[in-house]
């Protein structure tokens, strides 16, 4: 089983105190939390209970890309959208929103700061995407400022979670 982190935990490390307010928003989908592994050019998704959901081959058509981010195992963590009738609607059933990033090349980061491990799960998703996983994409995130630009666009009018 995986423990869902809790957002202090990935935002903030012990080293940072936690503000009275967070300064980024998440808008959350009706997925499940999911943990994608990258090795050995292959992908598993499992669910936070440790049941694969989702299983394939990262085709290598850039091998330079490899060269970029390493060819050891990567975890990243997010909301997979897997059997969602809200997912098929928006016609992102199956796409993986990535949160966080836990590994990179065989390297724990998990202590790295969020802004750390943002950039490393964006180098991921660009490189996954160039390999044909199109359905690994970035979850929405939005400084705090912006609350209600989230709150109008994702939540009221596009059906997201509050």
């Amino acid at each position: 089983m995986i423990d869902r982190p809790k957002f202090r935990e990935i935002r903030y490390s012990e080293h940072i105190a936690i503000p009275d307010r967070y300064d980024v928003v998440e808008a959350k989908m009706d997925g499940i939390w999911g943990c994608l592994i990258i090795e050995k050019g292959y992908y598993r998704i499992y669910s936070r209970t440790g049941k694969i959901k989702a299983a394939g081959e990262v085709r290598e058509a850039h091998p330079d890309k490899w060269k970029e981010i390493g060819s050891g195992k990567h975890i990243l963590l997010g909301e997979y959208m897997h059997g969602s009738a809200w997912g098929h609607r928006k016609d992102i059933d199956k796409d993986f929103f990535i949160f966080d990033c836990l590994m990179s090349d065989d390297v724990c980061i998990k202590d790295k700061p969020d802004y750390t491990r943002t950039i490393y799960g964006a180098r991921l998703k660009d490189y996954l995407r160039d390999m044909g996983l199109k359905w690994v994409r970035d979850v929405y995130r939005y400084k705090i400022e912006n609350w209600q630009m989230l709150w109008d666009n994702k939540v009221l009018r596009d059906g997201y979670e509050g």
